[in-house]
């Protein structure tokens, strides 16, 4: 890369964040800052104590289904600014620039034009909204980042690149575990470049995640990655076939493409290419409509479709399938997108984040087979329709998370007309708020709220069975009031009546959906009395 590109790439990667850095908390940031705060009171036990993510107390190294690397990268930053959201979002914004960098380098690498490929990466609403403080981005970068260096280290037979990517590789896995998948691919690639002293260094990766077994095996009494293969149970009620078609509609919502592919595949008059993409695309959608029982959402459906004709027109640009660049952008493609139909409890955008530079990088190959006037062009309107998408998508989702850190300011203020002791339910970045504001969460187990007691309810967020066995408790609730979030963005990123799930794509719901009428939360606030009373 030049210098002029490295300095473009690295302040467009960066400038999309900067008008959320004060976004609040939201979804599993409260569970990385939970890890975050132990580290600071105790480096050497960071999955240490309990936490009630689910309704009920459990051991956190029991709940979380990833390691620590994130949150102890985040200690510092959170120590220094007591949690501040700005320093925190600051914090990760050097992954971003990394992932930036890192896809714009492969682009280069397997692609004419990197700009095209850069561009529509770092203007995605997977990328946009995904930051927040969870591992997420953080991971994808330093996996992107991990094959870039592997890759050019194996072309110039540059040992220490290689081991730079490999360790890079490694630090991936310590962020989430699924990346360990990405070994493949690249292990595949170097096997048949014949660069077989460059595998050598995929070693690193494997010792990084060997030593973090033994440590978690010698503090907490079993190797964490194992104890989520064989006692935790990593599969869910949901089948893999609603994880298929929520991963493939993931992508047609989250990259603006398929116009110009249908486009460039008419004016080369590939027509028995784009007849069999749409016929095996419909099949799909027909699929779906028969596996959720002749239910049919058309947004459900069209995102669905667009992600299937993306998918078959990527695999179209691979060319020469045996290329050691093609067995690499495909298996790319393939091994994180099977092990998340298969081996993840449920989808999620945050998910499909591995998946999109390969994804890109052979959708472009495939434009790039020749020449065709108009495509730049058509291209950009794509991509600014894309980044207006995104923009409104990370405004909506910044309107949901802030009504948790307003209400709890709300609530807290209130403490002298309420009561001494409020208690709450419900989880997500409204747990972080709640108990910085020193409300007391309400257990399955106990301990439990006494009469005259508050308790607040947020009706759209994740309560878990705290009431599986509360009804003594649910049955004394005298409600007090209610307090609605309207929202002035017309979209919902999370919200049941909905039917939106940026961050738990299941069953039909898709990641944003335009929306006039759902509140974005409804505050219940309840005071507990006797049967009698409340009767």
């Amino acid at each position: 890369m030049t210098r002029n590109e490295i300095l473009i790439v690295s302040v467009l990667s960066c400038v999309l964040a900067i008008p959320f850095l004060n976004k609040p908390f939201h979804i599993d940031d409260t569970f990385v800052l939970h890890i975050t705060e132990r580290i600071i009171e105790n480096p050497g036990d960071p999955m240490g104590g309990t936490i009630d993510w689910l309704g009920h107390e459990k051991r956190v190294w029991k709940v979380t289904t990833n390691p620590p690397l994130v949150s102890y990268y985040l200690a510092p930053f959170a120590w220094l600014s007591s949690f501040s959201e700005v320093v925190l979002h600051c914090a990760i914004l050097p992954f971003y620039w990394l992932f930036g960098i890192a896809a714009f380098s492969l682009a280069k690498r397997f692609n004419r034009d990197p700009w095209f490929p850069f561009l529509f990466l770092i203007t995605s609403a997977a990328v946009l909204v995904s930051g927040n403080v969870m591992r997420d981005i953080p991971a994808a970068a330093l996996a992107t980042a991990g094959i870039a260096g592997l890759v050019y280290g194996s072309d110039r037979n540059d040992w220490r690149l290689s081991g730079v990517g490999a360790s890079l590789m490694g630090l991936s896995i310590l962020s989430k575990y699924p990346l360990a998948m990405l070994m493949l691919p690249i292990g595949l690639f170097l096997i048949l470049r014949r660069k077989a002293r460059h595998v050598l260094w995929l070693l690193i990766p494997g010792a990084m995640v060997l030593l973090w077994c033994l440590f978690t095996a010698q503090y907490y009494g079993m190797a964490h990655p194992l104890y989520l293969l064989l006692e935790k149970s990593s599969s869910s009620n949901i089948m893999w076939q609603d994880k298929f078609f929520s991963a493939v509609m993931i992508h047609g919502s989250a990259l603006f493409l398929v116009p110009a592919l249908l486009w460039v595949a008419l004016k080369r008059r590939q027509i028995g290419w784009m007849g069999g993409c749409l016929l095996l695309t419909l099949g799909l959608v027909f699929w779906s409509m028969e596996f959720y029982a002749r239910s049919f959402d058309w947004e459900f459906s069209l995102w669905l479709a667009l992600g299937g004709i993306l998918l078959c027109m990527a695999v179209g640009g691979a060319g020469n399938f045996k290329s050691p660049d093609s067995v690499l952008l495909l298996s790319w493609l393939v091994i994180p997108l099977v092990f998340s139909v298969f081996f993840i409890p449920f989808q999620a955008v945050r998910h499909q984040l591995p998946i999109l530079v390969p994804l890109l990088v052979l959708v472009f190959r495939y434009f790039e087979r020749r020449r065709t006037a108009g495509l730049r062009a058509g291209l950009a309107l794509l991509l600014v329709i894309q980044l207006g998408v995104a923009l409104l998508v990370h405004s909506a989702d910044y309107e949901y998370a802030a009504a948790y850190r307003d209400f709890a300011a709300h609530a807290s203020a209130r403490t002298d007309e309420l009561g001494p002791q409020i208690w709450y339910v419900g989880h997500w970045g409204w747990k972080y708020y709640a108990d910085r504001a020193g409300f007391r969460q309400l257990h399955r187990d106990g301990p439990f709220p006494r009469d005259g007691d508050i308790l607040i309810w947020p009706a759209k967020v994740h309560v878990g069975d705290v009431f599986s066995k509360l009804s003594r408790i649910s049955d004394r609730l005298q409600l007090l009031e209610t307090m609605t979030y309207e929202g002035n963005v017309p979209l919902r990123t999370m919200s049941t009546d909905a039917r939106a799930g940026f961050y738990a794509v299941i069953r039909q719901r898709i990641p944003y959906r335009f929306n006039w009428s759902s509140p974005l939360e409804v505050f219940r606030v309840y005071q507990l009395g006797t049967v009698d009373s409340v009767r």
